[in-house]
């Protein structure tokens, strides 16, 4: 794909302070020759070009006829594979951010913890305010980064406002939403299992091929209509096919066609998998996963309602001393001493 790079100052594009990551140098597109090189020497790759039907493929080489066409590319390829978006923030250069603002503004936004320590400890080094730093970061609850973060304006209130500048949502564990987690689960899970060629989940699958490797020790007796005899060692069994019953029961039970069930089902050459209850099929599993978490917006702009605040129940203690030992049974010997 191919880099830009846009150091001129002129440039209001949002795309204009992206910078290459690769080992090559930088590719500019300016009139001057001592800030870039001949970009046409670059202009190696095939362009970009979007087929009916088929699905968007991104790889190294592409070109772009403008950065409009690149940034919808990326995106119908992020929705197209399922991606979660985290956008990595760098304060040096904010083009990338600003970019993915406007195309993608549903993006999670998070800050790297090294990379914003880095820029941290330039302003503020010290032991004492890198361990309240990543204390802070790592924060399962408030109460623990509020108290970190008050020792840390005893130590140094430059420091404490500076972090406090910061988004809490962005570089603070117990500000991440699980929701929003949980969203991009369901999705990706969802996108997936459509992809799949089977009428189980692979899960399933796997074992429908141990039974099926299990019921070559059977011997099948067809008796007529659904109806078959299955030996196993000494022992028979009576399948119907059509009730999707055994007396071993296993497959009444389970759900799955048991091993003489599947010794009766390969005799007859159709498909194992349309035999499973229909709590085991793709098309279930895409229903438990096709639904979606809605998205909600911040607290602050919810609506007050004209009802009281709903407070805890009172605490009520009982009468007399609390017992520490459980109620034991009695045939349950005594705890030892």
């Amino acid at each position: 794909m191919v880099a830009l790079e846009g150091r001129r100052q002129e440039s209001y594009d949002g795309m204009s302070d992206y910078q290459s990551n690769d080992d090559c140098d930088f590719i500019s597109n300016s009139d001057s020759n001592n800030e870039g090189v001949d970009i046409n020497r670059f202009m190696c790759g095939k362009e970009f070009e979007i087929q009916d039907g088929r699905k968007v493929s991104l790889e190294v080489g592409i070109l772009f006829e403008n950065l409009t066409e690149f940034r919808e590319a990326l995106r119908d390829y992020v929705i197209q594979e399922g991606f979660e978006i985290v956008r990595d923030k760098n304060e040096k250069t904010q083009g990338v951010v600003e970019a993915i603002n406007k195309i993608i503004p549903e993006a999670t936004h998070r800050v790297c913890g090294r990379h914003l320590y880095n820029n941290f400890k330039k302003k503020f080094p010290g032991l004492n305010l890198m361990n309240h730093f990543w204390v802070a970061a790592r924060a399962y609850n408030s109460t623990v980064f509020n108290f970190t973060m008050n020792k840390m304006k005893r130590d140094k209130k430059e420091a404490y406002e500076w972090l406090m500048e910061k988004p809490l949502h962005s570089w603070s564990r117990h500000e991440f939403g699980p929701r929003v987690k949980l969203m991009g689960r369901i999705h990706r899970r969802y996108e997936k299992a459509c992809a799949w060629e089977s009428l189980v989940t692979p899960k399933v699958r796997c074992k429908l091929d141990v039974i099926k490797q299990d019921s070559r020790m059977c011997v099948v007796v067809f008796a007529g209509g659904e109806e078959y005899e299955v030996m196993e060692g000494v022992t028979r069994f009576v399948v119907n096919l059509h009730a999707k019953s055994c007396v071993c029961r296993v497959w009444e039970i389970f759900g799955l066609p048991c091993k003489h069930a599947a010794a009766c089902i390969v005799r007859k050459r159709p498909n194992l998998e349309e035999y499973r209850d229909e709590y085991y099929s793709k098309e279930t599993y895409l229903r438990a996963h096709g639904g979606i978490i809605h998205p909600i917006f911040d607290e602050n702009m919810w609506l007050l309602g004209n009802h009281e605040p709903i407070e805890p129940p009172p605490l009520r203690r009982l009468p007399g001393r609390p017992k520490k030992n459980r109620r034991r049974e009695l045939d349950e010997p005594a705890p030892r001493e």
